[in-house]
């Protein structure tokens, strides 16, 4: 009964979305099947995925094509929330109620550990009290006489804190002529006012090569080692300079990880990874050929003990039991010394700095 009084109210905030129909509404096709798997689903195999898309072309849904025919296993929030955008816009984009609506649905299906977008109560102040607030913040914070009126603003209502049933409004505003600030605003006051400081070249470097390569951890060895080799000098010139770079703990941590390659001596790239998945395999007692959906990559790198180690790094494995993770071995003789999964919620995630 929960779920179904949860799909007709999801149902009603969707409905009237721009872009989608009753007859074609996304939320109408997609929320059935969500609220019929598993709460501990992580994955749709490839198999369910593809068949899902099928089903929703067939009603008049608009599926990426990624998703049509596709022969590897996709996240379930992923499918979900990429249709929802083709059909819907970007999720920031989206009014408050939708967003509340996806993230109940989300929650509701296992997907997410607490609903983050949430709806302001009748005790609240208006979103127009609440930017009016705002706006005089970051005027009198740093001194600003422009009319404000005029930027881009974004707008939401969040958790005050993870799990939490109390929101706060929360503005991003970027002026024209590129400033950006963040505001929160909570029970009728501002609770935090900062600029967003502008990005140094390294930040925007770092950014583009991983929108070009994807995500470091995916990178090359010879990729690794060659960007890592570069960095030392690249964020003393960024300190010097006084430039902001968010990523300066990630980076850091890569120019200061011995990445380099495998010599003689070393075992071969596919007997650590065949090392690896038995290990994982034992780990968690799965059958043979868990991994066979799995994407593969690798960091070899000198730790501070000086031993050589190769890390074979699993994602997206298909494999509820063990979604991703790494495992790292010594390269001299094969031997495994680390196998951690990275699970799918917060307390099981592996910090980035220990996957790379």
């Amino acid at each position: 009964m929960k779920r179904t009084l949860l799909l007709v109210c999801l149902l009603l905030i969707f409905l009237p979305a721009a872009g989608a129909t009753a007859e074609t509404n996304v939320l109408d096709e997609i929320a059935p099947y969500l609220l019929s798997l598993p709460p501990e689903s992580v994955y749709l195999s490839a198999g369910a995925a593809s068949d899902l898309a099928g089903r929703l072309t067939a009603a008049g849904v608009a599926v990426p094509e990624a998703f049509l025919g596709t022969d590897e296993p996709v996240a379930v929030y992923d499918f979900a929330l990429a249709v929802c955008e083709l059909a819907y816009g970007d999720y920031y984009d989206w009014p408050l109620e939708e967003r509340n609506g996806f993230d109940l649905l989300m929650v509701e299906a296992g997907q997410l550990p607490y609903c983050f977008n949430l709806l302001p109560n009748a005790d609240e102040i208006s979103r127009e009290e609440a930017f009016a607030l705002a706006a005089s913040a970051v005027k009198e914070r740093y001194g600003l006489a422009c009319d404000l009126e005029a930027s881009d603003v974004s707008v939401s209502y969040v958790a005050v804190e993870s799990g939490s049933a109390q929101g706060m409004w929360r503005f991003g505003i970027e002026l024209p002529g590129g400033d950006s600030f963040a505001v929160h605003v909570r029970g009728g006051a501002v609770t935090a006012c900062e600029r967003i400081e502008t990005l140094s070249g390294l930040e925007a470097e770092y950014t583009q090569l991983c929108e070009e390569r994807g995500a470091f951890f995916t990178w090359p060895l010879q990729q690794k080692m060659d960007f890592a080799n570069t960095l030392p000098a690249k964020l003393a010139l960024a300190r010097q300079r006084g430039e902001t770079v968010l990523s300066e703990k990630d980076l850091l941590a890569i120019s200061q990880y011995g990445f380099c390659l495998p010599g003689e001596g070393d075992i071969a790239q596919e007997a650590a990874y065949a090392a690896a998945a038995d290990a994982v395999a034992d780990a968690y007692g799965l059958p043979e050929g868990w991994d066979a959906a799995a994407e593969r990559y690798y960091s070899f790198f000198v730790n501070e003990d000086a031993q050589r180690v190769w890390r074979v790094i699993f994602w997206k494995t298909g494999n509820d039991a063990y979604p991703s993770g790494v495992v790292d071995l010594y390269a001299g003789t094969g031997e495994v010394f680390r196998v951690e999964k990275n699970g799918t919620m917060p307390n099981e995630y592996i910090p980035y700095t220990d996957r790379m």
